[in-house]
């Protein structure tokens, strides 16, 4: 359900529901069970990260998935689980420099 509403490209409100639903998703998990099905979707949640536009719902956008990022970095650190794809956005040079250096510390800490 929660890959429909973060491909759903028509309405910015859908994915952003889609990014807020994946990150409390990710929260509740008390085992590794989930992990390789979260990190499959790291490179769909970094590519709304980079969504342009100054809209209000743009920024929501970018916000909620850096969220979402966060949240797969800090259950990657918790569970002493390398997530390499959080290391290759790291590396990305695609992305804007404060989305790149907010990636790059929750990936390193």
């Amino acid at each position: 359900m929660v890959v429909e509403l973060l491909d759903d490209s028509k309405t910015d409100a859908i994915r952003i529901t889609g990014c807020q639903m994946l990150t409390k998703f990710i929260y509740s998990q008390v085992d590794g069970t989930h992990s390789y099905n979260v990190e499959t979707l790291v490179p769909k949640v970094c590519s709304l990260a980079r969504e342009t536009g100054e809209e209000r719902e743009k920024r929501s956008l970018r916000a909620s998935s850096l969220q979402c990022l966060s949240a797969m970095a800090s259950i990657c650190r918790r569970r002493d689980h390398i997530c390499w794809p959080m290391v290759e956005i790291a590396m990305d040079e695609d992305m804007i420099k404060g989305q790149k250096t907010l990636v790059v510390l929750l990936t390193y800490q």
